[in-house]
């Protein structure tokens, strides 16, 4: 179908969808004008705030909206308070919201049995809309929703637990609810699994996999999130084929995917693109690419590029070598608790590369880098107390780190040992 055809149907849709609205609002006006029913009035209310506008009407399709939904309040019907209430709440137009006045109306829907309304109370309490910000009071409503059953609550559980606002995190609950809301068919409540549902329930699912079974499960959600078009779920679905997570290792599938992700700006695609280009994996090895890509996701806020920015600084990688620079980036990468950045700060004390040379902070950097689990701190401690560098000479504690880190697989030890046998 050409471009121009498709613009032409979409406009017959478009036209179709109107005239039928239009009819439905005649009838239930016809209607409202016999019985004044409040049920009447909210759905001529809901047609309006859609946006309706025949071009008859002096007055703007949301305070057309408000006048019905008013009307309907004044018979105190309780639906009509959480439809008044969306007329102000923060999805509005900013000149058009009240938040005080907006809470209070969800309040009085909630008060008169509108559970719906324990929705928009939660998003009122974690947003500080109307109310002091209270994530907790946020949660409860939400689980007051979904007590009764409301399948848009389950998102915002889920959501809840997964990134602990409310609560103390808990991957495993947060799980529990996404698959609630996916594994089964609520369209017609206007409720349809998203690109970020199954990205987060993929996220869950990662915290909490315990065997290959349930990476398989991983990798088909993150999987589905790329296949809907969200730039999140390409870079991890990326990252399973890169480390063979659920799925066979494929580094030129996953190069694919971090581009495609990338070119949506996913930052951390960006740097995930970035060590393809400069280790070759899935690509022809580029190091001026490599470096453009970690730079362009640390210009989009992902702080943790500045550790590879600095490993090109130091080592002159696709951008010219800048000792200043790295340390600075360095530095930077420290404060995310990176282990490898406080390995790279040992090396720049020890050589005085981008700061006055200081062997005791050498030794305490990769002594720090060893806590965290690094091997190369590993490697660089047990060298530190062989050869009194920062620390008191002490072979054999040194040669016992060594010895102890080649017999648990540390490849950097087992290089050390046969370089130095």
């Amino acid at each position: 179908m050409s471009s121009k055809a498709k613009q032409n149907e979409d406009k017959n849709l478009l036209d179709e969808f109107y005239k039928k609205q239009k009819e439905e609002l005649s009838a239930l006006l016809e209607s409202e004008k016999i019985d004044h029913n409040p049920v009447t009035q909210i759905k001529i209310g809901k047609i309006y705030h859609g946006g309706f506008d025949d071009g008859t009407s002096k007055i703007s399709p949301w305070d057309n909206a408000r006048y019905w939904f008013s009307r309907a309040a004044e018979q105190d019907y309780p639906e009509s308070y959480y439809f008044l209430a969306s007329c102000y709440d923060m999805d509005e137009d900013v000149d058009r919201q009240n938040a005080a006045l907006a809470f209070q109306l969800y309040q009085k829907a909630y008060e008169l049995d509108v559970f719906q309304a324990c929705i928009e109370l939660g998003r009122c309490y974690e947003a500080g809309f109307g109310i002091g910000k209270d994530e907790k009071a946020a949660l409860d409503f939400y689980l007051k929703a979904a007590g009764k059953g409301i399948p848009l609550s389950f998102r915002f559980v889920a959501e809840c637990f997964l990134f602990g606002r409310g609560t103390q995190r808990n991957p495993a609950e947060a799980k529990k609810w996404y698959e609630k809301l996916i594994k089964n068919d609520y369209s017609a409540y206007g409720v349809f699994p998203t690109g970020d549902d199954y990205l987060f329930l993929g996220i869950a699912s990662k915290l909490t996999a315990e065997n290959k079974a349930a990476f398989k499960k991983v990798f088909e959600y993150f999987k589905k999130s790329a296949d809907m078009g969200n730039p999140n779920g390409m870079n991890e679905a990326g990252e399973c084929y890169f480390y063979g997570l659920g799925v066979k290792e494929d580094n030129e599938k996953a190069f694919e995917l971090f581009k495609e992700a990338a070119e949506k700006n996913c930052s951390f695609a960006y740097k995930n693109l970035g060590h393809c280009y400069s280790k070759g994996f899935g690509v022809k090895e580029n190091k001026n690419r490599a470096f453009s890509c970690f730079k362009k996701s640390f210009d989009m806020g992902n702080e943790q590029a500045s550790l590879e920015l600095a490993i090109c600084y130091n080592q002159g990688e696709g951008v010219e070598e800048d000792v200043d620079v790295a340390f600075q980036f360095f530095a930077r990468a420290k404060k995310l608790g990176l282990a490898e950045s406080w390995w790279w700060l040992g090396k720049c004390y020890e050589y005085g590369d981008g700061c006055r040379q200081d062997f005791s902070k050498a030794f305490s950097n990769y002594k720090k880098a060893m806590e965290l689990g690094d091997p190369k701190g590993f490697v660089s401690v047990a060298e530190c107390y062989i050869a009194g560098i920062g620390t008191k000479k002490n072979f054999e504690k040194g040669w016992e780190i060594i010895q102890s880190q080649a017999k648990s697989g540390n490849q950097m030890a087992r290089d050390w040992l046969e370089e130095n046998m």
